[in-house]
């Protein structure tokens, strides 16, 4: 997470400034390439060096290749393409892990990697002959600016490691008050040098518009309340209400499911409708859905929770790509790449958070609850408790979202 959110703006600014066809084909390159050295690997630093190589490939793939497909279409258009896009990442979430479970549960571990490199070489392939070259861009020849990316990349990288370990090491920490050195002024000289050089990694004049700057904040928003909900629903679900592990994979998996048919769907209304109304739409429902599952208790029928989480898949359904088509619309077709970056990055900075908040609270109130409740209550209260939280955040980014205005083309 750290790599793929560190380079994921470098890589679409690439893009973006050299051609994403070029940067798209390369990212599965490199992806195999971690695949590879995943499935050879035989000590753990090994494999977390495959790991690393396999987020470099990811961030190159991820930003440019939904840029390309979101670039074939026209304007008044974009809401399917990317309404099918999230209905395919869908797909993905709820097969991997059943395919994952079912590989570790029959066959070595190693499997899991050998399988998806043919996968990668098929979608090379079709990269190479079925995508042309952006010829717009293959004709203009530009400088990049590669002191911008180091400088990103160095100040993403230890914003997200200290997130990471301050939990467990303490804003005290030799290792933290390092790191928050090193992000204070690598990110200082990042903002300095965008304003200089020609062409930017982040170009800083998009910010003037509201529209994009709320749209880019609720879209934060959104990931770090929904991620609150993802991080501890397992430990409610087992542990206060008592239900198995493979019953906790299938109420899950119903979020996916629900993502299948309701992003395309979402993608089409938000072409006639306005996305920056479909996600708002998005918001109040996920709101709604996560105030249901903040009112669970060990004793909930497992229908409810059921239509707790379906509800919550839902909204988040129809505001993940509703708002990223509303991200994409105030940004000009040149900076498509470097637009699906940001949304990226504000995901993963939001998932990163989520998780950092989620289990550093919940583990102070459930020490706090242990001492005069069963176990399983104190699990359900600390679970409610974060949940509100979540809730918060939740009501505040639908407020924003109203503040914002209509889709800025």
């Amino acid at each position: 997470m750290v790599v793929a959110v560190g380079l994921a703006l470098t890589w679409g600014s690439l893009g973006d400034t050299f051609g994403r066809k070029q940067v798209y084909l390369w990212g599965f390159i490199v992806f195999s390439a971690g695949l590879c050295i995943l499935a050879v690997s035989q000590t753990v630093p090994q494999l977390i060096f495959g790991r690393v190589i396999q987020a470099v490939g990811q961030s190159m793939t991820v930003t440019n290749g939904f840029a390309i497909a979101v670039a074939v279409f026209p304007l008044n258009q974009r809401g399917l393409v990317i309404g099918l896009v999230g209905g395919l990442v869908g797909v993905g979430l709820s097969i991997g892990p059943i395919f994952g479970a079912f590989i570790l549960a029959n066959f070595h571990w190693r499997l899991l990697f050998w399988t998806r490199i043919p996968l990668s070489l098929i979608a090379m392939g079709l990269v190479a002959i079925i995508i042309p070259p952006d010829p717009q861009l293959m004709r203009t020849k530009r400088t990049f600016d590669y002191f911008g990316a180091i400088s990103l990349f160095i100040g993403l990288t230890s914003l997200l490691l200290i997130i990471n370990r301050f939990p467990i090491e303490g804003f005290s920490s030799l290792r933290i008050i390092i790191l928050i050195i090193i992000c204070i002024l690598s990110t200082t000289f990042f903002f300095i040098n965008e304003r200089k050089v020609k062409n930017p990694v982040l170009d800083l004049s998009l910010f003037k518009s509201k529209f994009l700057s709320i749209s880019l904040l609720i879209h934060f928003m959104h990931f770090l309340a929904y991620m609150l909900l993802f991080f501890l629903i397992p430990f409610f679900l087992i542990s206060g209400k008592g239900l198995e592990t493979s019953q906790v994979g299938l109420l899950v998996a119903s979020i996916q499911i629900v993502r299948l048919f309701v992003s395309p769907m979402a993608g089409i209304l938000g072409d006639y409708f306005g996305s920056a109304r479909m996600s708002t739409i998005g918001l109040i429902l996920t709101t709604f859905g996560i105030g249901m599952m903040s009112q669970l208790g060990p004793d909930s029928n497992i229908l409810l929770i059921l239509g707790s989480l379906m509800t919550t898949g839902l909204g988040a359904s129809i505001f993940d790509p509703s708002n990223e088509h509303s991200v994409l619309s105030a940004i000009p077709n040149e900076k498509l790449a470097s637009g699906t970056a940001l949304t990226a990055t504000a995901r993963q900075i939001g998932f990163s958070i989520s998780t950092t908040i989620a289990g550093t609270l919940y583990a102070s109130r459930l020490r706090f609850y242990e001492v005069d409740l069963e176990y399983h209550l104190a699990v359900t209260k600390s679970f409610q408790e974060v949940l509100y939280i979540g809730l918060t955040i939740m009501a505040l980014a639908t407020i924003f979202s109203l503040m914002r205005g209509k889709d800025k083309r």
